[in-house]
């Protein structure tokens, strides 16, 4: 009887791993058959048509602008020195000082000068008086020709001699030639100057006395020219922008950079300003160039100056991922290349296609 009994149950437990077993397989079987009756469906959906906007290529004269970056300086900083040699007898204003045009700056002790001047004056008033004497001569006959030449001669040189030391005296003061300021005051009183070696470095400071040097490579020299447009940004004025132009061009490449000086000049601003502010600079150039350039939106991947957009075929029904160069961001377009006039890019809804997308052109 107890053998029976343990019979029937493993046949029960037997059914329900058979029964288990089905109902899991038929779970299985059923999540196959969902899965395989959406499939068409999602297929479908991939092969819908995306509505996209287009833009045709084609090249136009377009105006690229050069960028770089420079420092302001002045365009009227003066290196001040004595015309002679002497001791500085007095020093009138000091670093970071405001001077004016015509301002006295220093001065040399006189003695010597003075003294040299003295002595042009006597000599001058000697040679004067030996002439007057050797042409009354002449006249009787007394002397040569050659006497009155040479006593003529010797006038003369006097008077330059007087010239030049009168010269001296005048120039033995430094005086500022431009409205600005001390930048550096380079000797001291009691010290000896030498003659041309700077004592004070002015910095003009008028409103048209600033400039930016910049330099730029082969290729962009070829394109500016004196008076073109450019807006200079300074780091000091966040918000600002200054107008400028193109003043000079330099014809002889830096020999440790490569580039060639360009010299822009500062339209008059009220804005203050001082040497040595960093900022940017963006010159317009006149001359334009036949380019193609494609709006911004156009360019749905782009890494350093290589990028990608989708053209429509000839039909208009799909499209094809195009690989470009990247020559210049402009403000609102792309100048690029790698592609042909009459070429029909997408402007929108690129960034939903892939190669050969089907779209409907709006």
């Amino acid at each position: 009887m107890k053998e029976l009994l343990l019979l029937i149950i493993s046949n029960l437990k037997l059914k329900n791993k058979m029964k288990s077993l089905y109902l899991l397989t038929s779970l299985a079987i059923s999540v196959l058959l969902i899965s395989c009756s959406q499939e068409p469906e999602t297929k479908e959906n991939l092969s819908d048509p995306i509505a996209v906007s287009t833009y045709i290529v084609a090249s136009s004269p377009v105006q690229i602008p050069i960028s770089t970056s420079g420092v302001i300086t002045s365009n009227s900083e003066a290196r001040l020195s004595f015309l002679n040699s002497g001791i500085i007898a007095n020093m009138y204003v000091e670093e970071n000082q405001k001077v004016y045009k015509g301002q006295v700056l220093a001065s040399l002790n006189m003695t010597d000068i003075s003294a040299q001047a003295n002595q042009a004056e006597e000599a001058l008033i000697k040679a004067k008086r030996d002439l007057d004497r050797v042409a009354a001569l002449r006249k009787d006959s007394a002397i040569t020709l050659e006497q009155l030449q040479n006593a003529t001669t010797a006038f003369e040189v006097a008077e330059e001699n007087k010239k030049r030391a009168q010269y001296s005296v005048n120039y033995s003061t430094i005086t500022s030639p431009v409205n600005g300021t001390v930048t550096k005051k380079l000797m001291n009183k009691g010290e000896v100057a030498s003659a041309g070696l700077p004592v004070y470095i002015v910095t003009g400071s008028e409103e048209t006395d600033w400039v930016m040097n910049i330099g730029v490579n082969d290729k962009d020299w070829t394109q500016i020219k004196t008076g073109d447009s450019a807006s200079i940004f300074l780091d000091a004025y966040e918000t600002k922008y200054f107008s400028a132009f193109v003043e000079e061009i330099g014809i002889s490449a830096d020999p440790f950079t490569g580039l060639f000086p360009i010299r822009i000049k500062l339209q008059k601003s009220q804005t203050p300003l001082a040497a040595g502010f960093v900022g940017s600079v963006k010159i317009f150039p006149v001359a334009k160039e036949n380019k193609i350039a494609v709006p911004m939106s156009a360019i749905v991947e782009a890494q350093d100056e290589l990028g990608y957009v989708f053209i429509v075929d000839k039909n208009r029904t799909n499209v094809t991922r195009k690989q470009i160069k990247i020559e210049k961001m402009l403000s609102n377009k792309t100048i690029i290349s790698g592609l042909e006039e009459g070429a029909e890019v997408v402007i929108k809804g690129a960034s939903y296609l892939y190669n050969n997308c089907p779209v409907i052109i709006k």
